[in-house]
């Protein structure tokens, strides 16, 4: 998907057009939405704020008339092909009737000019999360949604042992019912916290009954749950290792159990 940017660069206007690929597919796109006479500055989408800044800058002490065609000097293999002779193109500027030229397979009238330059590792990082499978590309560009996640679920933790001593102590119920009673009150509580601040923006855009998201999330946490025994049961009953770890796996293995099922069915998206 195409998102144009307007910008300045050296008084004269310039469009900033990130894209997926660099190839013959764009040639409707800058022929419908651009004027001829216009400068545009074409670059891959994961190309990072501080290597556009570096094609800007690159542009702008250019002031004849050819082609810029930036190639990354460190990138082996990229997901694009300017035709078979611009293997490694991240980002082309130029007039847009010139650029159309380049892409329809022809050299431009003005020429075009190469400049190698090393993309930066936020520009590699990217790229190889952009490779990964969608649901693992989802969650490794959410750190700050895991973190969220992993605080609310340090809340429901407190929840859950206030709320079991409570009952249990109290004596109104035995270990079992408190023990349950716990659990159902810090999975509400989570939820709540989730709704409103861990997946918030996702909320918003769900079609879905908050009530439907919340049986859903007690699916994930029956999940992570089940996850811990299984662990426990595996590790030191059945193989012998040490119960701290065989739970500390658990308890690991669970939370990634809840974060994926909430993430990808509960606030799916």
């Amino acid at each position: 998907m195409v998102y144009p940017i307007i910008g300045e660069l050296d008084e004269r206007r310039v469009e900033r057009l990130p894209v997926r690929e660099i190839d013959w597919s764009l040639l409707g796109e800058l022929g419908k939405n651009y004027s001829q006479d216009s400068r545009v500055l074409v670059y891959l989408d994961f190309l990072s704020s501080r290597d556009v800044d570096l094609l800007l800058e690159l542009s702008s002490r250019h002031h004849g008339d050819s082609v810029l065609v930036f190639k990354a000097s460190n990138l082996p293999g990229p997901r694009n092909t300017l035709g078979q002779l611009f293997k490694g193109v991240v980002g082309v500027y130029g007039r847009v009737d010139e650029v159309l030229e380049l892409l329809s397979g022809n050299l431009p009238v003005s020429g075009i000019e190469v400049f190698e330059i090393g993309l930066g590792y936020g520009s590699l990082y990217n790229l190889l999360v952009s490779r990964l499978p969608k649901p693992i590309r989802i969650l490794v560009s959410e750190p700050v949604r895991i973190i969220k996640f992993g605080l609310v679920g340090l809340t429901g933790f407190i929840v859950n042992l206030l709320v079991s001593g409570l009952f249990y102590y109290l004596g109104i119920l035995n270990p079992y019912y408190s023990t349950l009673a716990g659990f159902e009150a810090s999975t509400v509580w989570n939820f709540a916290l989730h709704e409103h601040w861990t997946f918030r923006d996702l909320s918003s855009r769900s079609v879905s009954p908050a009530f439907y998201r919340l049986l859903k999330f007690h699916v994930a946490s029956v999940g992570s749950l089940v996850t811990q025994i299984a662990c426990v049961h595996l590790g030191n009953v059945v193989l012998g290792f040490n119960y701290t770890l065989s739970l500390a796996a658990g308890i690991i293995l669970g939370f990634l159990v809840n974060y994926v099922v909430s993430r990808f069915y509960a606030w799916r998206s």
